[in-house]
């Protein structure tokens, strides 16, 4: 078995909203099992969630909507820039965008360094304000860790992919895996490697994040 240290790093790629809404119940059932492995053998790092999503009302409105909402829940130092909105409680950063068009697109991302929050939690979170008159939305997870090459858990952290699909690829610090989850969902995996140790981060359907 090769060492969990050599398997893997980041995949970047873009989805684009084709009015079609994207079905993730079943792909975040098999990330979530994957994430609770990371978490529970390796050291947290961070996670997050976006949200991307469609709204035929007017992007004040929407805006306005958003920003009584974050008051109304007490998150600090809200932050408004033209039509992007920054904020953070005591454990999550929201970063909000709204773009401008025939409809309104909105993008939410949040992100958390706290080892008590999984995606389940980010999941309620990023729902709490999401409108509930979107027509069309999608949905991104990410988690990272710092990984201890001295536990090989990559047997658990396949369960749910279909092997069969399988692409790897090295590049200068790592490499990249790129799979489907047994339902057909995507999945990426990478390792990175730093001067402070190997990194271990993994998204669903993408990974949405720069590092």
């Amino acid at each position: 078995m090769k060492k969990l240290g050599l398997i893997f790093i980041i995949l970047f790629s873009l989805l684009i909203i084709n009015g079609v809404e994207y079905e993730c119940s079943e792909s975040e059932k098999y990330y979530r099992y994957m994430e609770d492995i990371l978490i529970e053998n390796y050291d947290f790092v961070q996670n997050g969630v976006k949200l991307e999503y469609i709204i035929n009302t007017s992007i004040n409105e929407e805006k306005d909507r958003i920003i009584e909402l974050l008051k109304k829940d007490s998150k600090s130092n809200i932050d408004i820039v033209n039509n992007n909105i920054v904020c953070s409680d005591d454990a999550l950063t929201y970063n909000i965008s709204l773009i401008d068009g025939d409809k309104t697109k909105v993008e939410i991302i949040i992100i958390n360094n706290s080892e008590g929050f999984k995606s389940t939690d980010l999941r309620q979170a990023v729902e709490e304000v999401k409108s509930n008159k979107c027509i069309d939305e999608r949905i991104y997870y990410f988690s990272k860790v710092k990984i201890n090459e001295e536990k090989n858990i990559l047997p658990f952290i396949l369960d749910g992919i279909n092997e069969d699909t399988i692409e790897e690829a090295e590049i200068s610090n790592g490499k990249v895996l790129k799979a489907e989850f047994i339902d057909g969902s995507k999945i990426n995996l990478g390792q990175i490697n730093y001067d402070t140790g190997k990194y271990m981060i993994i998204g669903t359907p993408i990974i949405f994040v720069t590092y």
